[in-house]
C-alpha cells in the first residue's frame, strides 16, 4: 500500500534545507533533524483541519503515529487548550509529560547549538553560545512521530480558532469509526472527572449531539 503523500510533505522542507546546508562543511557530523519553528508549527493546525473532515482515513492516522496531532485532536474535542493535555487526569503521568518536554527541550536546544556550532566553524569561526545563537529561535527538533510537544501559546490560539469556526472537535467527536470519543472515555474513570470544570461544561454543552448520534 502507497503511503499517503500527506505524511511527508509539510515536513520535509524544513528536514532537507538544514541538512543541505552543512553537507558541504563536515563529513564526519551527523546533522539532527531540524526544521524551521514557524513552518513546524504552522503545519499541525492545517493537518488538524484535514484530520478532522477526513476522521476515517487521515483522522485515524493522525491518532495512531503522530502524537502532538492526536494532542491537538483531544483538546478541539475536550475544547481545553492547555499542556499537558486535561485528557490526562493522573498527576503523575501529567508530571512524566512535563518533565520529558523538559528534557527534550534541553536536547533540542544542544543540537541546535552544535549545528550552528558547525555552521560557523567553516565561515566566521565564532564560537557559538545561548547568547550568540541566531538559530535557536528559529530552529526545532524535527520529529513529529515522537513525543507530543509543547504547541507555542500562538498555536493553541489558532487552534482554539480554529475549532470554534468550522467546529472540529464535534466533527471529531462525532466521528464512529474511528471513535476517537470512545477512545477518550475508556482511558477515563469519568469523563466529566477527566476534563474538569470547564471540560464538563463542554461535555454538557458540545458533546451532548456526539452521544444522540
Amino acid at each position: 500500500m502507497l503511503m499517503p503523500p500527506w505524511r511527508g510533505l509539510v515536513f520535509i522542507t524544513g528536514l532537507g534545507v538544514a541538512k543541505a546546508n552543512l553537507s558541504p562543511i563536515c563529513f564526519r557530523y551527523q546533522p539532527p533533524s531540524l526544521a524551521i519553528s514557524t513552518l513546524y508549527w504552522k503545519a499541525w493546525p492545517l493537518l488538524l483541519v484535514v484530520a478532522a473532515f477526513n476522521p476515517e482515513s487521515i483522522g485515524l492516522a493522525a491518532w495512531e503515529e503522530y502524537p502532538t496531532l492526536k494532542m491537538l485532536m483531544e483538546m478541539v474535542m475536550t475544547n481545553h487548550y492547555s499542556y499537558p493535555p486535561c485528557t490526562l487526569t493522573d498527576e503523575e503521568t501529567r508530571a512524566e509529560m512535563s518533565n520529558r518536554e523538559l528534557q527534550i527541550s534541553q536536547r533540542e536546544k544542544q543540537e541546535i547549538l552544535a549545528f550552528e556550532g558547525h555552521l560557523a566553524a567553516a565561515s566566521t569561526k565564532q564560537t557559538i553560545t545561548e547568547n550568540s545563537s541566531l538559530l535557536l529561535s528559529q530552529l526545532t527538533s524535527l520529529d513529529p512521530q515522537g513525543p507530543p510537544r509543547r504547541p507555542p501559546p500562538h498555536i493553541l490560539d489558532q487552534v482554539k480558532s480554529l475549532n470554534q469556526s468550522l467546529r472540529l472537535g464535534h466533527l471529531l467527536c462525532r466521528s464512529r469509526n474511528p471513535d476517537f470519543l470512545l477512545n477518550i472515555i475508556q482511558r477515563q474513570a469519568s469523563p466529566a472527572a477527566a476534563w474538569g470544570a470547564q471540560g464538563r461544561r463542554a461535555l454538557s454543552r458540545g458533546f451532548s449531539g456526539c452521544w444522540c448520534s
